[in-house]
């Protein structure tokens, strides 16, 4: 990505971080220790902007680059990660796979869930595919890509509120946040603890739960 291209990125990610500012961030946690509980998850105000207009495009398992706004008309499930860890990451999918099998009856079938890889460098399309196989995961539903490049998945990490951060001893330290995007794009909140999230998703509906 070019300098020029760089700014463009990271202008509409500022609005939209300033835009979440009230969502709760978790602490940093050591990826192979596992996450950290967090608290309950505030939700912001109704969202004015959209992660779609950040024209992000992301590799899928198939090794196909694709512009996020595929999911765009679907509430959406988003996180990030990286293929090779071993405790928190699958923690963070085990999770996700709760919220999304306990969603509200009104957006259950409606409901998409983004899972995406900040490791580039490791993560090429077949163990993205081995993520989905070992897991178990409805790929009809679920979208497990992996950032292009650095400046892609930085800007994404900061709209999503993930920090992460490269180890001497080849970890990656992460938080494990879930963010609830609404069919619009619009960030609706986010949280570590499923049963937050889940409050979250509910909201989508008007909702308490299914």
């Amino acid at each position: 990505m070019t300098r020029a291209g760089r700014t463009a990125v990271a202008l509409p990610v500022a609005a939209l971080i300033l835009m979440g500012a009230g969502v709760l961030r978790p602490a940093p946690v050591r990826a192979p220790a596992g996450p950290a509980r967090a608290p309950a998850a505030t939700a912001p105000p109704q969202p004015r902007g959209s992660i779609y207009d950040l024209g992000l495009r992301v590799r899928d398992a198939d090794g196909i680059e694709r512009g996020l706004d595929d999911l765009r008309g679907h509430p959406v499930l988003a996180s990030m990660f990286y293929a090779s860890c071993t405790s928190a990451c699958p923690l963070l999918v085990s999770n996700m796979k709760r919220v999304a099998a306990g969603a509200p009856s009104g957006l259950r079938d409606d409901l998409r869930v983004l899972l995406v890889s900040f490791d580039p460098a490791r993560d090429p399309p077949a163990a993205l595919a081995d993520v989905a196989r070992r897991h178990d995961l409805d790929v009809g539903r679920w979208r497990i890509a992996v950032a292009p490049d650095e400046a892609t998945a930085r800007a994404l990490a900061a709209v999503l509120g993930i920090r992460y951060r490269a180890t001497a001893d080849g970890m990656i330290d992460h938080t494990t946040a879930i963010t609830v995007l609404d069919p619009a794009g619009g960030v609706r909140g986010r949280a570590e603890d499923p049963s937050a999230v889940a409050a979250l998703l509910a909201r989508l509906t008007g909702g308490t739960g299914s």
